[in-house]
This record gives structure tokens, sequence and C-alpha cells, in this order.
């Protein structure tokens, strides 16, 4: 049933760039997400992601109007894997990431992960070509697989 939606979903003039989505054009915003950049958490029950001073900040405004209007305040958690957090927005996308743009979001070479990159990729789960790694067919379809191997 899920290769004959994604079939219809392809003759519709949709790809799938994402693990969860499909679209004629990548949505920018979602795009950020998975690439790990920032954004502000406004309203009620949003979430935000900041970095300052090579700190990540995770920010949740409460889900009540109410409170969040009255008390308005967020609950700010600083994150702490940092690598583990990049692979798992990062690897959502199909196609995947540049060396490159780890290393600018996390403050960290790349080489830090290369036990891993190495054990994912003779597992089949990712591909590694020229500075881009990506999940391979395979790795997309078991993405929790492939990203645990970073946990």
């Amino acid at each position: 049933m899920q290769a004959q939606g994604y079939q219809l979903l392809e003759q519709a003039g949709f790809s799938q760039y994402e693990v969860s989505a499909f679209s004629q054009r990548p949505a920018k915003h979602n795009l950020n997400y998975w690439q790990f950049g920032d954004y502000l958490g406004i309203g009620a029950g949003a979430h935000g992601k900041i970095t300052t001073k090579g700190d990540i900040l995770r920010t949740v405004q409460s889900k009540s109007p109410k409170d969040f209007i009255e008390n308005n305040q967020s609950t700010v958690t600083v994150v702490k894997q940092i690598n583990f957090e990049f692979m798992l927005n990062a690897l959502r996308l199909k196609q995947g990431f540049s060396s490159s743009l780890f290393e600018k979001r996390t403050g960290q070479s790349i080489e830090t992960m290369r036990e891993q990159l190495n054990k994912a990729h003779s597992l089949g789960l990712l591909e590694l070509n020229n500075q881009r790694i990506s999940p391979s067919k395979r790795g997309f379809e078991l993405l929790n697989d492939l990203q645990v191997i970073f946990l």
C-alpha cells in the first residue's frame, strides 16, 4: 500500500524530499529544521532552536494560550548530544547533507562521527560520496535503525 501511495504521488508530480513529506518543491521552513538551522518558537505550544556562542538551546512555550499570555515564559533546554540531534534531523532528507554543513551547525569535524558513518555505510544504510552523506534507499526505509547508530 505504501509503495502504491508513493507511486500515485510521483505520478501526480510530487517527489519525496524528506522521510515524511512529498512536494513539488521542498518547503524552505522544513528544510531549515532538517538542516539543523535556527528558528524561533512564538506562541502557545511553539518550539524553537537557537544557537548562541556554540550552545544550542531548545525552547518550548506553554501549550495553554491563557498560560502563555499570562506567564509568557519558555522552558529552555541545552542540547547535550549535538552530533546525534544533527544526524536525527539531517538524515530525514533524502539528499542527505554535506560534511561542511555538519561542521557549520555542530562546530565539530565530521571525523568525530567516522566510526558511526563507516558502520552505517557497511550495513548498507548510508551512502558516502564526495563529501555528501545521505541515507541509502534501505537506510531511508529503515531510518530509525540508521539514526540509532549515531546515538
